[in-house]
């Protein structure tokens, strides 16, 4: 068994084996997927893979196998492609940082809507400007705004702040939980470590863009 699908909180992740012909590990992606067609159609996910070995060129055909074949509708796709809307992304072990960076500022051009209570699976948040929630967002849920996103509580939920290329936004959270981040077009993901320790003792921690990359730093 050379191609394993593994379901996680914010969708799915695909674990290639390294090493193997890439006819073989096609081969066994179609068979898989075909035979799952009925399950995955229409369904609505995010998409990583797993694998040390892959070509650029390889990962690609793999999304495109995942696409054509499945019938899913994805909103992510891992390493380096995002079909929908061309979006840079970085691997999270590459890019988490554990010591501060820079100084959170906000900017006086966002107004900022505040939310009192628990976003639940299913609930959304979309603002034009900055948004602060007084509680915890569940994983499910999703927060968008074109400028920064404050939670005081644990952030579990997708959250996409710097909508429109504000790329100075920041994502703050008592409990940084939340699997995938967003800020402008670059996506990335918490590393086990980060989310390993926020289960045991919650850091507050907020994410932003240095260059073309997103940081996450311990706020002291």
């Amino acid at each position: 068994m050379n191609v394993l699908f593994k379901g996680t909180q914010d969708g799915i992740i695909i674990v290639i084996s390294d090493n193997i012909p890439f006819s073989d590990i096609e081969k066994e992606l179609r068979d898989k997927l075909g035979k799952s067609k009925e399950f995955f159609a229409g369904v609505n996910t995010n998409i990583r893979i797993k694998c040390n070995t892959l070509s650029k060129s390889e990962e690609k055909e793999v999304f495109s196998i995942i696409e054509n074949v499945a019938n899913l509708d994805i909103n992510f796709i891992g390493n380096d492609y995002y079909f929908s809307n061309k979006v840079l992304t970085t691997p999270a072990l590459k890019i988490v940082k554990q010591e501060p960076i820079k100084n959170i500022t906000s900017n006086d051009i966002f107004n900022t809507l505040f939310h009192k209570g628990t976003l639940r699976s299913g609930d959304k948040l979309n603002h034009h400007g900055s948004i602060v929630v007084l509680g915890d967002t569940n994983p499910g849920s999703e927060i968008v705004a074109n400028g920064n996103i404050i939670v005081l509580g644990k952030l579990g939920g997708l959250a996409h702040a710097g909508r429109n290329g504000y790329r100075d936004a920041y994502i703050f959270a008592y409990n940084l939980s939340a699997i995938q981040l967003r800020i402008d077009t670059i996506i990335t993901f918490l590393s086990d470590s980060i989310i390993k320790e926020n289960k045991s003792k919650p850091i507050p921690r907020y994410a932003y863009i240095d260059g073309d990359k997103i940081y996450i730093a311990k706020r002291k």
